[in-house]
């Protein structure tokens, strides 16, 4: 890789900044409402055993960066080491964009671990440099192949209030339908309550009823099962 000698700057927390409008990567304003239900009404619809046969939600979504690959890299003294899904910190170095690694990256040999900080000069999605402050100097190394890199929306912990109901189809057995409901609250990431359904089904088409929600089965096997969503929770 080729190094050369830049000016030191100061490096700001300068988060969510805005870019030109040829950059294919997006700004996060802040935390996004996700909201709705799937599948929609009154279409033909599919799925696998233990797949989503019917969800509705409504949470809010924090925008982060996120490396698209793994890479382990010489820079200068030293070596980083990356891997997909790592979270990245969009931040400022002067008048040139910056996206900073949130862990310990960079291990360089004599001041130790560090973040390691990446440049996407043409704003296409992948860093072709990236650069580090050693012997009293910024200093920048090429990265060849280009680092890829994107934007990704998470569940937010701000606390705002957020649901997430799912049935699920659990198979078929001796004309014995199996469903399990899960329904979220706030926390997406554990059931608050949850409850396995059996409707007990003689012939194809036929309707079944959860809550509000109806639903019209033309196929249901141990492979999947085929249906219409009618009516909504």
């Amino acid at each position: 890789m080729k190094s050369k000698r830049i000016l030191p700057a100061t490096i700001g927390a300068a988060i969510f900044l805005a870019s030109c409008a040829a950059n294919p990567i997006p700004e996060f304003a802040g935390p996004q409402l996700a909201a709705g239900a799937e599948p929609k009404l009154n279409t033909s619809s599919s799925t696998t055993v233990g797949g989503v046969l019917y969800t509705q939600f409504q949470y809010w979504q924090d925008g982060k960066y996120v490396l698209r690959e793994s890479r382990i890299m010489k820079v200068y003294e030293g070596t980083i080491n990356v891997n997909e899904g790592d979270a990245l910190i969009p931040s400022k170095m002067g008048d040139q964009k910056i996206y900073i690694t949130e862990k310990q990256s960079n291990q360089l040999s004599v001041a130790g671990a560090v973040p390691a900080y990446f440049i996407d000069a043409d704003g296409d999605g992948a860093f072709e440099k990236t650069t580090v402050h050693a012997d009293f100097a910024w200093r920048e190394s090429e990265i060849s192949p280009p680092l890829h890199y994107g934007p990704e929306l998470v569940a937010s912990s701000s606390g705002r209030p957020s649901f997430k109901y799912e049935l699920l189809y659990q198979g078929i057995s001796k004309g014995t339908l199996k469903l399990a409901y899960r329904e979220f609250i706030n926390d997406l990431a554990r059931p608050a309550f949850s409850q396995d359904v059996v409707y007990d089904l003689a012939t194809f088409p036929t309707t079944l009823t959860f809550r509000n929600l109806k639903i019209e089965i033309s196929k249901a096997d141990n492979d999947g099962i085929t249906y219409r969503v009618l009516s909504g929770l």
